[in-house]
């Protein structure tokens, strides 16, 4: 399938055309459920204009980072976050 614009289609001018990347993660297939399922929006196929690129990095590190921490992790920073809003109470 072919597309080629006609002289009159004023949408194809360069200045109006606008970059995109097209994201489609690869052999998910292979990885474990839990970690697929971790990845949120990065485990399916999206476009993202091209200015957004460093944005989508930054945003795809942090996804795979968390995704890729083992379950005791996750918990053990969940108990440590809650060791400040402890409240202890002291007999006077």
């Amino acid at each position: 399938m072919t597309y080629e614009p006609s002289e009159d289609d004023e949408s194809t001018e360069t200045d109006q055309l606008i970059k995109t990347v097209k994201y489609e993660p690869q052999e998910l297939n292979n990885e474990e459920k839990a970690f697929v399922n971790a990845l949120g929006y990065m485990g399916s196929v999206f476009t993202f204009e091209r200015s957004q690129l460093p944005l989508f990095l930054k945003s795809l590190r942090e996804k795979v980072e968390e995704a890729a921490k083992p379950p005791e992790d996750n918990e053990q920073e969940g108990e440590d976050d809650n060791e400040d809003d402890e409240v202890e109470m002291v007999e006077g």
